[in-house]
């Protein structure tokens, strides 16, 4: 399986197979070490009830806040708005808001899916 790291030099984007302790990049000879993996984190997903945007956020919290509307939605367990859930490590929590940053202007109007936690 590969994963991916950013060059702490040049910020390229490393793709290395799992389990690797450190990456050497190709374009400027940087050696970056992979960090170990991180826990597994509970993730939940609930539509804001002011802009109807995806959002995404830790199991645990009571409230999410929307980063498009700023409306403050209040997490109850098995309500309606509530998907389901899944386990993602924050690797690939960290991996996925990169692959959004690289592919969108976040800059333009909201309407992708954001994750804030508090």
């Amino acid at each position: 399986m590969q994963s991916q790291i950013v060059c702490h030099r040049c910020r390229r984007v490393l793709a290395y197979p799992s389990g690797a302790p450190s990456v050497c990049c190709a374009m400027c000879r940087a050696i970056t070490a992979v960090p170990p993996p991180a826990p597994a984190v509970e993730m939940a997903q609930l539509i804001c009830g002011g802009c109807r945007t995806l959002l995404m956020y830790t199991r645990n919290a009571d409230t999410v806040r929307c980063s498009c509307c700023s409306t403050v939605n209040l997490v109850r367990p098995g309500n309606a708005n509530s998907a389901s859930y899944s386990v993602i490590s924050s690797y690939e929590l960290s991996t996925f808001m990169l692959l959004i940053h690289r592919h969108v202007n976040l800059s333009e109007e909201c309407g992708i899916l954001l994750i804030c936690c508090w």
